[in-house]
């Protein structure tokens, strides 16, 4: 089918203007739009209008989906930070595992049925616009509210700011700060290691969330024409002064 957005709306408007001048309604828009005009044919009328037409765009995006399915597949960037997570594309059997996002860069790996691939288009309301699904605190427990707040840096949806000064330098900074103390009260080697090795865990830690969060600000950056020298800025300096941290975390 290769008919525009344009063709579909005539071909829409023609067949409603045919039932409404045969009076050959479709029974469910009809017995809706008669109860919302409470009896009154007339509104009734106007308001099965635009009834009937939600339906039939409804109907021809299946009619779409399906056609188009035998030579294409349904597809979305699987990537929890990319802007374009959510957004479907309809590409090239040929192109799966080739076509990037235009998003984030990365190969498409998302395929979707065809099932899903309606439900997304006829309900887009339904689907989150954010980068992750949040949680319902009423329902979450507090170890599940923890993990949640880590998987939420991990995946680089704090901001790049934040993630680089706060979690990154400052997580850092606090290690440093407790170690120095431990190897000034004279503490045992395996407490002074413990922390050592948390500090490294840390470090690795923090170090994918700025990369992550850096991917996030490039992607936005792209998506507006504009440079993100901070992208890259931030991932150099977060991998040369882990190194140094973690170097000179480790007594002489």
């Amino acid at each position: 089918m290769n008919d525009t957005s344009e063709d579909i709306d005539k071909k829409i408007a023609s067949i409603i203007r045919k039932e409404l001048k045969n009076e050959n309604y479709d029974d469910s828009c009809w017995l809706k739009a008669f109860k919302k005009a409470e009896g009154d044919e007339k509104k009734a009328k106007v308001i099965y209008i635009d009834l009937r037409t939600v339906d039939l765009k409804k109907e021809k995006e299946r009619e779409k989906i399906t056609e188009d399915s035998k030579t294409h597949s349904y597809m979305r960037c699987g990537k929890s930070f990319c802007i374009s997570t959510h957004k479907i594309l309809s590409i090239p059997k040929t192109s799966i595992g080739i076509q990037k996002c235009q998003g984030c860069g990365n190969v498409l790996d998302y395929k979707m049925s065809e099932k899903d691939a309606l439900d997304a288009i006829e309900n887009p309301k339904s689907k989150t616009t954010n980068y992750t699904t949040r949680y319902n605190e009423k329902e979450k427990s507090f170890f599940d509210k923890v993990l949640f707040f880590f998987k939420e840096i991990l995946n680089g949806h704090k901001g790049l700011p934040i993630t680089f000064w706060g979690y990154f330098l400052g997580g850092n900074a606090v290690f440093k700060i407790w170690i120095m103390l431990l190897i000034s009260n004279n503490d045992s080697k395996e407490d002074i290691s413990l922390f050592i090795i948390l500090n490294i865990i840390w470090s690795i830690f923090a170090i994918i969330a700025v990369f992550n969060s850096a991917a996030i600000y490039k992607a936005k950056k792209i998506k507006e024409g504009l440079e993100y020298p901070w992208a890259t800025t931030a991932k150099i300096a977060c991998i040369v002064l882990a190194l140094s941290s973690i170097g000179n975390s480790i007594p002489k």
